[in-house]
């Protein structure tokens, strides 16, 4: 089963329609999570009904900011606990495997001053430890300097954001291949997307990996995550998993 996620920036622009037909061709996941779509459902269902996803769940742009969008095939069920704005949180199952995981799909705060309310909620949402949970998305902010490449270095408050987040929920980084950044504007590049995982969520999925794709039509490259891959790594991958 693969999962996509991507902060399209905007799902009316013929280029982003074309880099998202060719991801849903070559990757046929299960599961899409689109940010900052900037269109309205009676666009998107026309979008979903294109691209052959028998379901969809979707929050609203507030004027031309902003829009999530969550689709998925017939088969995984899929449960919605809670959304607004900037996360949609619940649960899924697939029809050939037992286990139920739960996941909180986020797209982070850009702004620092609101961002202490929103991560409030993600630590409202953390699941007991035996509960397999995800989160991936764009959480907006750099929790290191080596996810940075350009003229500032990370604001210390991305750090400590990250960190409390990670040891509150009882979280850790998946690890990843592709380019060490996730979204690039002129010469600064940053790693602002990423997934988080618990140990039961990692024994769940044991082998899976998550995947940088190359950015195009939006200045964020999607993730892809292959929930049952066995990796193979090239002579030139580059593997990086942070933890405290």
């Amino acid at each position: 089963m693969n999962l996509l996620s991507w902060n399209c920036q905007g799902l009316g622009q013929a280029l982003t329609q074309r880099a998202l037909n060719a991801l849903l061709f070559k990757y046929s996941p299960c599961l899409v999570f689109l940010m900052e779509t900037k269109k309205q459902k009676r666009y998107l269902e026309r979008l979903r009904r294109k691209f052959a996803y028998s379901s969809s769940m979707y929050v609203d742009p507030q004027g031309y900011l902003g829009g999530l969008a969550l689709w998925w095939t017939a088969k995984v069920n899929i449960s919605i606990f809670s959304s607004d704005k900037k996360m949609i949180d619940g649960c899924c199952s697939e029809a050939s495997f037992s286990s139920t995981w739960h996941f909180s799909f986020v797209y982070g705060e850009p702004n620092i001053q609101p961002r202490s309310t929103m991560w409030n909620r993600i630590l409202n949402l953390r699941r007991p430890e035996f509960i397999p949970w995800l989160i991936i998305s764009d959480l907006n902010l750099v929790g290191d300097s080596r996810d940075k490449k350009g003229k500032r270095s990370p604001p210390q408050i991305d750090r400590r954001i990250l960190e409390e987040l990670i040891s509150s929920c009882s979280l850790r980084e998946l690890s990843y291949c592709g380019s060490p950044y996730t979204w690039a504007r002129g010469n600064i590049s940053e790693r602002l997307d990423r997934a988080l995982i618990n140990d039961a969520w990692s024994q769940l999925f044991p082998n899976a990996q998550l995947f940088h794709c190359t950015r195009i039509g939006s200045d964020h490259c999607p993730l892809l995550l292959s929930l049952k891959a066995i990796p193979t790594f090239p002579k030139r991958q580059f593997r990086y998993e942070l933890k405290w």
